[in-house]
């Protein structure tokens, strides 16, 4: 029985990515229905529906540390956003690498300092998340907790209110949660050179 619905949501989710690109409607719809889709089989072994949102434009991780890239090319493309621009300096001293990275998105820009490590490509991400806050809301994919790589996933703040609406805050950020105010990572450190938002 389990099995069935788990190939009927695997179905559903391989009709819904086929249609993705096809029509200016589908475009539309289709954020909203795929983390639809998703959150309503979250009590079912959801693991082929998890597996479809990875294939998507929406998702962002530190997998590769382009997280930029990964942002232009899918999630900027699809909305018909406008890219940030990234620029990254490494300052070689007798101790350590220090890196400065500076993010540009429309008229605003944040730059930063730091000797990297495993947070790196998080806070860059959540630097981005600040950056891009008008237009684009990225949450962090609790289901990567723990793991190697985190995923985080992007879209607009009216789709997650969309969603919020439908299955309350609870659920969707028990899945999906909104970035903090701060970034909290311990033994992380950076500096903020420039924060013109």
């Amino acid at each position: 029985m389990a099995q069935s619905k788990l190939v009927r949501i695997s179905a559903i989710f391989e009709r819904v990515l086929n249609k993705l690109f096809k029509t200016k409607s589908a475009q539309a719809e289709s954020p909203f229905v795929l983390f639809d889709i998703y959150l309503n089989n979250t009590k079912a072994d959801n693991h082929a529906a998890y597996e479809h949102l990875q294939e998507t434009p929406f998702l962002v991780s530190n997998q590769y540390g382009e997280q930029v890239k990964q942002y232009n090319r899918n999630v900027a493309s699809f909305f018909n956003l406008s890219e940030i621009e990234r620029h990254l300096e490494c300052t070689n001293d007798t101790e350590s690498e220090i890196y400065t990275h500076t993010l540009k998105y429309k008229d605003k820009l944040i730059s930063w300092q730091e000797t990297p490590n495993l947070a790196s490509d998080d806070f860059e991400i959540f630097m981005m998340n600040k950056l891009v806050a008008d237009d684009i809301d990225i949450r962090f994919d609790v289901y990567s907790t723990g793991l190697s790589d985190h995923y985080y996933y992007a879209l607009t703040p009216e789709i997650w209110k969309q969603l919020e609406e439908k299955y309350g805050l609870e659920l969707v950020r028990r899945h999906f949660q909104p970035m903090g105010i701060k970034f909290y990572e311990p033994d992380y450190y950076f500096e903020l050179r420039a924060y013109e938002l």
